[in-house]
């Protein structure tokens, strides 16, 4: 008797080894199957803009950090409306955004490194 049991997706003549959906009768995967990116090249340099802005907002008083304003990459996609985890990957797969969002990282570390000397009494001391 036979089982009644569904079968595996894996073994459905629609998918692929991996799992993957396939076009059924020329096999192999679609082509541009799925979403179409939202990303664009101009992307990465609201990106940098955009943490220049809030690190520049976060330390107007000298030796005092706005934590509240200061830029990181969830603030940066809540602003533009993407997903947290999209903007991530992007910096996997889009060289000029992994660029621009490790130089914006750097400007707001440099600004929180400026903040810790301020109050460091060796630097202060390396000064007088």
């Amino acid at each position: 008797m036979k089982s009644l049991q569904r079968p595996n997706r894996k073994d459905s003549p629609r998918h692929s080894d991996d799992g993957v959906a396939t076009s059924g009768k020329r096999g192999g995967r679609r082509p541009g199957a799925g979403r179409p990116t939202l990303y664009r090249p101009e992307l990465a340099a609201k990106l940098t803009a955009y943490f220049e802005k809030q690190v520049t907002l976060a330390s107007k008083r000298p030796g005092h950090l706005d934590w509240a304003v200061m830029p990181t990459l969830e603030c940066f996609s809540d602003w533009a409306g993407i997903n947290q985890q999209t903007m991530r990957n992007w910096t996997l797969i889009h060289s000029e955004f992994m660029i621009a969002h490790a130089v914006a990282k750097m400007r707001r570390q440099a600004a929180i490194d400026k903040v810790k000397r301020f109050y460091d009494p060796s630097y202060i001391d390396k000064l007088g």
